[in-house]
């Protein structure tokens, strides 16, 4: 457990591809047993972030601290034995494994390791209702034992379904953090989605 009571830490993070800036100064901190959101239009950044955080891309600017140590520097492979891991969009890269066991397997070993975090990112794409409905089953399961997810999907009725806190990214910047129900309503966030 963390001093801070604070599993996931991220200080002003900030990431460039040449002269574009993908995130501009990002602070978020995440609890112990979260089941956070995190939404934005395509290119916000949100993929990027979940990048910087897990290790495979390295912030310009920024402090990413996790289980209360800092973590900048560290490859992906070192953070993923503290208990950081990911699942990726492809919905079945092991084709003799199921679906469910795809998007376990990621979770499964970071809960041998450490059972703290994961970032599950855009894994439902093109999936049946019911597969959604299964992944989200074992999605909360797994919280219900400890796990720490921040779940990024376009599928807003699961987001909605799954998180307890949601957070808006777009074009690279933080514009909302808080209840779903109350952040869905945030004018601006309307404007990102509505192109208003």
């Amino acid at each position: 457990m963390t001093v801070t009571g604070r599993l996931l830490e991220v200080d002003n993070l900030s990431k460039r591809f040449g002269g574009f800036v993908a995130l501009e100064n990002i602070s978020l901190s995440v609890a112990p047993g979260e089941r956070l959101g995190l939404i934005g239009p395509n290119g916000s950044g949100k993929s990027t972030l979940v990048n910087c955080i897990c290790g495979t891309l390295h912030n310009e600017a920024g402090t990413v601290r996790f289980d209360g140590r800092t973590v900048d520097g560290l490859a992906a492979h070192q953070r993923t034995h503290l208990g950081l891991a990911r699942s990726f969009q492809l919905p079945r890269p092991f084709v003799s494994l199921n679906l469910i066991d795809n998007i376990r397997i990621p979770l499964l070993y970071t809960v041998a390791v450490r059972g703290k975090h994961h970032g599950a990112d855009e894994a439902m794409a093109g999936l049946t209702h019911s597969e959604v409905e299964d992944i989200l089953a074992l999605l909360i399961r797994l919280n219900e034992q400890g796990v720490t997810v921040i779940l990024i999907e376009h599928i807003m009725r699961a987001v909605m379904s799954f998180s307890l806190r949601l957070v808006v990214l777009v074009s690279g910047r933080k514009i909302a953090d808080g209840d779903p129900n109350e952040v869905m309503r945030d004018p601006e966030v309307e404007r990102a989605y509505l192109g208003q």
